[in-house]
């Protein structure tokens, strides 16, 4: 029964987000083209995404130069009312020159991802209280957990300078196709729910609260 409660107000939550009819948009596209090089190094995996994992500093790895693409381009369109926002974004990379997929000869790799791709809209009858839902960058503290994840965001203001958000974000389906378990109850993979409460006192300070849970046991990580 809980099941289907969440289910048809998400559901709802879906067709409200394509309810308004807008007479014009605003689009814009922004793009990230990034080239980096190192020369006569042994720290060939300081960048993320290197064969034995990056950031590591090592002593014994052969000396050699190299360069590296990693490409972002996202298109983001607004309705003239500003009720309802659409972001798609692509990435590519990292690739190193001359190696893998998409970095030798022709480039014929399949090297374009998904970064993001989510809807973000005004709650009718309401003046403050926005939703997105889709694949986003979702954080609940930046020292704790700050993702990019399919997730369901519901953010407002309760007045007198207090602010909330509502999280639920999944990482994966680890177990979409077993048999729950009662472990599970009911929740598939690493599921995320998290609360906040932030008090504005001046535009330079303010303090908060905060309550994540995940589901699975989690590492937490930013």
């Amino acid at each position: 029964m809980k099941r289907n409660i969440l289910a048809t107000a998400i559901a709802g939550m879906t067709t409200l987000s394509g309810s308004w009819a807008a007479t014009a948009a605003e689009v814009e596209f922004h793009g990230d083209m990034d080239n980096r090089f190192q020369a006569y190094t042994n720290q060939r995996d300081w960048f993320a995404g290197g064969n034995s994992g990056g950031g590591t500093l090592k002593d014994d790895e052969p000396t050699e130069s190299f360069g590296e693409v990693k490409y972002r381009f996202w298109a983001k369109a607004t309705s003239d009312d500003k009720k309802v926002t659409g972001v798609f974004a692509t990435e590519i990379g990292g690739i190193r020159y001359g190696e893998g997929s998409g970095g030798d000869y022709s480039g014929d790799g399949v090297n374009i991802e998904t970064r993001w791709a989510y809807v973000d809209f005004l709650v009718p009858n309401t003046l403050d209280q926005r939703v997105s839902l889709g694949l986003q960058p979702v954080s609940v503290n930046r020292h704790v957990w700050t993702e990019t994840a399919t997730a369901a965001v519901w953010k407002g203001s309760l007045g007198s300078g207090f602010d909330y958000q509502l999280l639920w974000g999944r990482g994966d389906s680890s177990n979409e196709s077993g048999v729950d378990s009662e472990q599970d109850e009911g929740w598939d993979g690493a599921d995320n729910f998290a609360i906040n409460l932030n008090k504005r006192y001046s535009p330079n300070l303010s303090a908060g609260l905060f309550y994540l849970y995940q589901m699975n046991d989690q590492l937490l990580r930013e």
